[in-house]
């Protein structure tokens, strides 16, 4: 999640998880993509690999309730908080 946070993305996964939020791993990004990868050996791009490897997305849809935005919230915030 990067140097000041206090928590790793892939624990507060795991955390939000065991609270039923599911997340996903957040920017991918192509040069890193097995597909691709042979065309792009050379390329590094250290802005874009820190930002791939600290973020998460977070449920979010068009059908989906206040109160659950407000639990995903809170939990998220509980866990960063903890």
């Amino acid at each position: 999640m990067g140097e000041s946070c206090p928590v790793s993305r892939d624990d507060l996964m795991e955390k939000l998880l065991d609270k039923e939020i599911s997340t996903r791993r957040g920017i991918m990004l192509a040069h890193k993509e097995p597909a691709y990868q042979s065309d792009y050996l050379d390329v590094k791009l250290p802005v874009s690999e820190q930002i791939s490897e600290n973020s998460i997305l977070l449920p979010l849809y068009v059908g989906m309730k206040d109160e659950e935005i407000t639990y995903v919230v809170e939990e998220v915030v509980q866990v960063l908080n903890a």
